[in-house]
């Protein structure tokens, strides 16, 4: 099919994001490749603009990824890197941290919000990284099952590694050494879950 406006590109691409949540860098790659056959009609710049509605009708039907960010690090400055580094990413989610692993438990009790991710350091004193995701997967009332739970930490010990994963967890960082490596991961993190889908439970 020979594409002979951007009215009629806009209506095609946006039949596509909404049918098939398609990722945003798939139209701009779709946009070059019908730039180059339709002899260079000016679609790329359309799609850039037309790329940030797409993406909210993609929010619209994947309401998860609009919850916080919770942090749960008994250290401030490796909060302050990773506030800091989802700001640099221009990442619009409301960010929360907590500094002990009750304190998120206690807010796990009474919110009606929905995360969007968990970021837990595991070496923490009182209750640990670990400690509490067992405890979450072991409680009903957390109702927060479905939410990813990311471990991030300073170990790379097989071990620990082994524990995190036989606790379901969804992921297992080692904190990078650097303020680059650290927006990078936060990148990828962010970016995968943006676009991965995941059950609605009922009471969420």
């Amino acid at each position: 099919m020979l594409v002979k406006n951007t009215q009629q590109l806009q209506g095609i691409l946006l039949c596509f994001a909404f049918e098939c949540d398609l990722h945003l860098q798939i139209l701009l790659n779709v946009a070059l490749l019908l730039d180059h056959r339709n002899n260079g009609i000016g679609v790329v710049e359309e799609v850039q603009v037309l790329s940030i509605k797409a993406y909210s009708i993609f929010q619209t039907k994947n309401p998860s990824v609009k919850g916080p960010i919770v942090i749960i690090d008994d250290d401030e400055d490796d909060i302050n890197l990773i506030v800091d580094g989802l700001k640099s990413l221009h990442v619009d989610n409301e960010v929360i941290s907590f500094n002990r692993a009750g304190e998120a438990i206690a807010y796990f009790n009474q919110t009606l919000k929905k995360p969007f991710i968990i970021l837990c350091d595991i070496n923490m004193p009182e209750i640990d990284g670990l400690e509490l995701r067992q405890k979450i997967l072991d409680s009903p009332m957390f109702r927060i099952n479905t939410v990813p739970f990311l471990f991030l930490s300073t170990s790379e010990h097989n071990a620990v590694v082994r524990h995190a994963y036989k606790l379901s967890d969804q992921g297992y960082f080692v904190k990078p050494s650097s303020v680059a490596g650290t927006i990078e991961m936060l990148r990828v993190i962010v970016a995968y879950w943006k676009l991965s889908h995941r059950p609605i439970m009922r009471g969420y």
